[in-house]
């Protein structure tokens, strides 16, 4: 084998072919390593630094070196060594990829430096040892892009500089994981973490461009992906400090290990992430979404530890509190404090836990908010019943009785709806809790009605207190409850009005009884003759309305209302009772005058009094215009009139009221009926409020056929 031989060596951005032995190609090797390598690297090398370096480095057994240019043919030969033997050196320059990148023959700047210093040379262990990342891994790039930007074959020095180079670039990398796993810590400076930042993205600029090169000329480490591996650290990082969390501080031992862990891990999220956006955001280009990835990887953290705690069971309080770090808390204590608000997308983190583990646990607190409330409200009405028992009288407030059980009840209620709605995170979810509202509302009702079978002093004071309680607690389902399903409104509303119907019963009999021998002379023939029955009637009413004034003004108002409607009612059922018989047209004029004097002086006496029944007002009126008409054919049309006006007017009312005319025969009662039959349309809607309905009063005259054709028509019969 000859012992010349030529060799092609690939080194910065061009082929150097030299004629030469191996010990004297090693040794001029050597020597171009050691004035490379051991200069610090700040821009690109090119060909005018080779050529000045060959000028003013010669190497062992320096020869004369000719370019060949355009073709040119070498001019001449010379001996290489001591072997005698001739050959062309030449210098071909080959054009890579890596000559085409950005800044070609521009200085790289560190991005710290101002005013577009060039960066301190520096030695890479230095560049390292100062943190000054950047700067570092421009050396790499630099030394990588010379040994493989362009062909050839390697040499075992270079291996050796791959090696080198390998070892250099982990580590680098570890170096750079340092600074950026310290910054939660507060132990990385602005600075270094700036420049570790920017060392990854020229390590993904120098991937991308690798990318483009051929196979087989692309260094054995690219890609390095150090964006994966940073994104890979993080999550490392953040899953190790949320599963530490002794060194957390500002929390007490709460009443569990839970409750403790919990609220440990809820104050480090929401620590670490207010350092992310106060002190590593600005760090941080835009396209890394910085805030978004920690908030993205502590949510999924945070979630993971909480469904490992909840696959144990859990006592009520540690579950109460666990809720309410998942659905209040944690979204707003955190998650939307006013310094997080701008910087995370709380839409794309999505819930902290999986419907299936959190439901149960929900199920669980409901359970027991149920039980507690129906518990507490359970007790407010026993209290109330041992008080009416004792003959204690209800309480008033600014001189009205008033109950003390309904406010407290009503709050109860609603503190627990309220509290439970913000707990789950959804007041809807809340809704199961109101129907213990419903038991309640039973047991009232049946204690009031067994209160009123109780001869006791306190038994009206006690409805009128209750009365009171009765509209807060209608204005509450009505207006303030919520939410409620629309079924569980409507019962508890039917509650409500029953229990309200009773009282006012109760109370309204209670002043019937008292005013029972006044109104008895109704619809008689001294009542026709004298106006002092109307009158000593009219002060009885009074008085009665006096001493209920130790009622709320709006329940006055209403049982002053129910009190003229029966009052009403009452005076037209005695007037067709048919105690009275007129036996002359004068009679008749004087009932029809007196008719319109009591009219008015019944309605200016609850008028006075608070009533707002004023559709009353025309009652007596019109039966009065039926009773001052002769002729048969206008009281058959004044009939029609009053049966459009009262669609509730049956035919024993018409009857009871031409019973009291003289001169009316039982043919014209039978045609004036008949007519109504024909004409009466009872399925008509109508906007009148029912009052006839009201009245009851004995069949007088019975025709059959009438009677049945009045059936089929659907008026009603009497009860």
């Amino acid at each position: 084998m000859s012992t010349n031989r030529t060799k092609t060596t690939g080194r910065g951005d061009g082929v150097l072919a030299v004629g030469c032995r191996g010990d004297e190609l090693r040794e001029w090797w050597h020597s171009r390593r050691c004035s490379v390598w051991t200069t610090p690297v700040t821009r690109n090398y090119t060909l005018k630094d080779r050529e000045r370096e060959s000028e003013e480095s010669p190497q062992p057994g320096q020869n004369e070196v000719t370019m060949k240019e355009d073709g040119a043919e070498a001019p001449h030969e010379k001996k290489i060594g001591g072997d005698g033997r001739n050959f062309f050196p030449r210098l071909t320059v080959k054009f890579s990829f890596m000559q085409k990148r950005k800044s070609d023959t521009s200085v790289r700047r560190s991005p710290s430096s101002e005013g577009g210093t060039q960066t301190a040379a520096l030695p890479f262990e230095e560049n390292l040892a100062q943190l000054r990342l950047w700067e570092a891994g421009q050396q790499l790039i630099a030394r990588e892009e010379q040994l493989f930007g362009s062909p050839g074959e390697k040499e075992a020095e270079w291996e050796t500089e791959e090696a080198a180079l390998r070892k250099h670039y982990k580590a680098l990398l570890l170096k750079v994981q340092e600074v950026v796993r310290d910054t939660l810590d507060c132990k990385t400076k602005e600075s270094s973490l700036k420049s570790a930042v920017s060392a990854i993205m020229e390590e993904e600029k120098q991937d991308q461009q690798w990318r483009k090169a051929m196979e087989g000329q692309v260094p054995p480490w690219r890609p390095q992906g150090w964006r994966q591996t940073h994104d890979r650290m993080l999550e490392e990082l953040v899953t190790l400090r949320i599963n530490r969390l002794d060194k957390v501080q500002g929390v007490e031992n709460l009443s569990s290990s839970l409750k403790t862990d919990i609220c440990k891990m809820g104050k480090l999220v929401k620590d670490d992430l207010l350092r992310v956006v106060q002190n590593v955001k600005d760090c941080y280009p835009e396209e890394f979404d910085i805030c978004n990835l920690y908030a993205r990887l502590y949510h999924q953290a945070f979630s993971e530890r909480l469904q490992d705690l909840a696959t144990s069971p859990m006592e009520i309080e540690d579950c109460t509190y666990f809720i309410s770090w998942v659905y209040d808390h944690y979204p707003n204590n955190v998650l939307r404090h006013k310094s997080l608000q701008t910087s995370i997308d709380l839409q794309a983190l999505g819930p902290l836990l999986p419907e299936d583990v959190v439901q149960p646990l929900e199920q669980q607190y409901l359970s027991h908010a149920e039980s507690q409330l129906g518990t507490w409200i359970s007790k407010a009405l026993t209290d109330e019943n041992a008080a009416w028992k004792k003959g204690d009288l209800p309480k008033k407030e600014d001189g009205y009785y008033t109950t003390a059980m309904t406010f407290p009840v009503i709050k109860l209620v609603d503190d627990c709806v309220k509290e439970a709605g913000t707990i789950l995170g959804d007041i809807m979810k809340a809704q199961r809790i109101v129907c213990q509202l419903g038991p309640f509302l039973q047991s009232y009702r049946e204690s009031l009605k067994n209160q009123m079978k109780v001869k006791q002093i306190n038994v009206k004071p006690i409805i009128k207190g209750s009365l009171s309680g009765i509209c807060q607690l209608r204005d509450y389902i009505v207006v303030s409850m919520d939410p409620q399903p629309e079924d569980v409104r409507v019962r508890h509303l039917d509650i409500v009005n029953d229990m309200e119907k009773q009282c006012y019963k109760y109370l309204i009999n209670s002043i019937q009884s008292d005013i029972k021998p006044h109104y008895n002379q109704l619809g008689t023939a001294s009542w026709l003759s004298d106006g002092s029955v109307m009158t000593e009637l009219l002060m009885k009413i009074r008085e009665n309305v006096e001493a209920h004034k130790d009622m709320r003004p709006s329940c006055l108002q209403a049982l002053v209302a129910h009190l003229h409607l029966q009052m009403m009612v009452e005076y037209v059922r005695k007037l067709m009772k048919r105690k009275l018989r007129l036996k002359s047209r004068e009679e008749e004029d004087r009932l029809v005058e007196r008719l319109c004097e009591d009219s008015h002086a019944l309605n200016d006496l609850f008028s006075q009094e608070g009533s707002k029944e004023e559709w009353l007002s025309s009652v007596l009126p019109g039966i009065a215009e039926v009773l001052k008409l002769q002729d048969p054919e206008a009281i058959k049309l004044e009939v029609l009139s009053l049966a459009q006006k009262y669609p509730d007017i049956r035919e024993e009312h018409v009857c009871a009221l031409l019973y009291l005319k003289v001169h009316l025969s039982k043919d014209n009662i039978a045609s004036i009926q008949k007519s109504l039959v024909e004409n009466h349309i009872p399925s008509v809607p109508t906007t009148s409020q029912p009052f006839y309905s009201m009245v009851q009063v004995k069949w007088i005259f019975k025709v059959a056929p009438l009677r049945s054709q009045l059936t089929a028509t659907g008026l009603p019969k009497i009860p």
